[in-house]
């Protein structure tokens, strides 16, 4: 792998920390051009298998499916795709914008509007109200939770939980996924950092 790769892979994931500690809780990143990314994505992961770094691996539960990702920074947004380029899932540092593969029928893209979610998957669209996020203190060791959660008729639920450990990196996001009841959860894998 190149110095260079090696570079703007971790500068990705330093931008990723660096942006959740300073974005304001509930800020919504607008994700243009999804179709493109995702296109790039798939390009991408087919032509530079030697991007895949072990220290950027994560493992995803949604229903019944796992996988094992990489994540990976293209355009000021974060993916998480696996070896294959099918299962993708679209990271703006708070919410998943979009989640395909994973055997599902049809993908699923989620869009904020002030405190308004609203999920398309197909034919289907549901439209909750959300609050900003919200940190929940926890043991010291364990890190901090961010949580925000998202009402529908009336009723308040937790809809994304994003888990950081003591150093303030993401090791755990649960979001709801607004179809059929399903969500996914990705946990990092435990890295050994090691750099030639």
């Amino acid at each position: 792998m190149r110095k260079s790769q090696i570079s703007r892979v971790v500068g990705g994931v330093l931008t990723f920390v660096v942006s959740m500690g300073v974005l304001l809780p509930g800020c919504v990143v607008r994700v243009p051009q999804l179709d493109a990314l995702v296109g790039s994505v798939k390009d991408w992961v087919a032509t530079e298998p030697s991007i895949r770094l072990s220290e950027f691996r994560w493992t995803a539960r949604l229903g019944n499916e796992g996988r094992l990702l990489t994540l990976y920074e293209l355009e000021d947004q974060f993916v998480f795709a696996s070896d294959d380029g099918e299962d993708l899932l679209l990271f703006d540092g708070w919410v998943m914008r979009r989640v395909q593969g994973f055997a599902l029928k049809n993908r699923i893209d989620i869009k904020d509007t002030d405190l308004r979610r609203v999920y398309r998957s197909g034919d289907t669209r549901l439209e909750v109200l959300c609050q900003p996020f919200e940190n929940v203190k926890r043991v010291s060791y364990q890190g901090i939770l961010r949580v925000q959660y998202c009402s529908l008729d009336g009723k308040n639920k937790p809809n994304i939980a994003i888990t950081l450990d003591v150093s303030g990196d993401i090791v755990v996001i649960k979001q709801a996924l607004g179809v059929e009841d399903l969500s996914v959860e990705l946990r990092r894998v435990k890295r050994n950092l090691r750099m030639d």
